[in-house]
């Protein structure tokens, strides 16, 4: 995200183009700002809207920042020169030549590298982004109090495999939670499984498809608890039921009377 004024600009990483994770996406790039924009401009991404209709989510996140949102009319990149320069810029200038051994590891060369990108003499502006931006952080809104709602959120009830779904991955949670309700949240980095409260999984998020995360905790609980019910299964108690004389089925029944 670019500002219109300084060309000051914050980059996060996202791992899809989904609603969860742009406004979790710009949430962050908020918080690096440190300040809300009055408004914000953004292409016409499905993620976010078409036209005039939003997508789920997005009035009401733009409504906690307490900021406007205007989305610009497709195939018009003239409209959003600002970032598309921005764009070459990085794509000939940071990405040549280095190696990325994970998504935290780009985000972080990507943070470093955007110290200089702003502290450069700016080739329009003939002045540096980084000292504009003070100017023009002074006409922001403060952060809200609260956190808008972003990211992902589910409730599901957890089935017999012990694995909860999100974005095309698999996490395991506590076998002890099989047919509860589970709340799952997730943010840009990590996946969290709540259950009546309490926390029963944490997992770094994957950003692949088709991946299956393991925490060897919930395997070897599951492997106990499988264990304890075949033993129940091969060794079942002892009923005690209540045992009478035959002569008192005489006397019922008046047998021989």
């Amino acid at each position: 995200m670019a500002c219109a004024y300084s060309r000051y600009t914050v980059c996060v990483v996202i791992p899809t183009r989904t609603t969860a994770d742009l406004l979790q996406g710009m949430w962050e790039g908020v918080q690096r700002f440190g300040g809300v924009p009055r408004r914000f401009i953004w292409d016409n991404e499905s993620g976010i809207g078409r036209g005039n209709h939003h997508a789920a989510g997005v009035s009401g996140f733009m409504g906690v920042l307490g900021a406007t949102l205007k989305q610009l009319p497709p195939r018009d990149p003239e409209s959003k020169g600002i970032i598309e320069r921005f764009n070459r810029y990085a794509e000939t200038s940071f990405m040549p030549g280095r190696h990325f051994l994970s998504p935290q590891d780009l985000q972080a060369q990507l943070d470093d590298w955007m110290v200089k990108a702003n502290g450069r003499t700016h080739a329009t502006l003939h002045a540096i982004p980084a000292e504009m931006y003070q100017e023009e952080l002074t006409h922001f809104a403060s952060l809200p109090p609260v956190k808008p709602q972003c990211g992902w959120f589910k409730e599901v009830r957890l089935g017999r495999d012990y694995y909860v779904s999100l974005d095309g991955n698999h996490y395991s949670v506590s076998p002890e939670c099989i047919a509860a309700l589970v709340q799952v949240r997730a943010d840009l980095n990590t996946v969290s499984v709540t259950c009546k409260g309490s926390l029963v999984a944490k997992h770094r998020r994957a950003w692949g498809s088709g991946i299956t995360i393991k925490d060897p905790a919930h395997v070897a609980k599951a492997r106990q608890l499988r264990e304890k019910l075949r033993l129940i299964e091969h060794n079942p108690k002892p009923v005690l039921t209540a045992q009478t004389t035959l002569e008192e089925y005489d006397r019922v029944f008046k047998i021989g009377a």
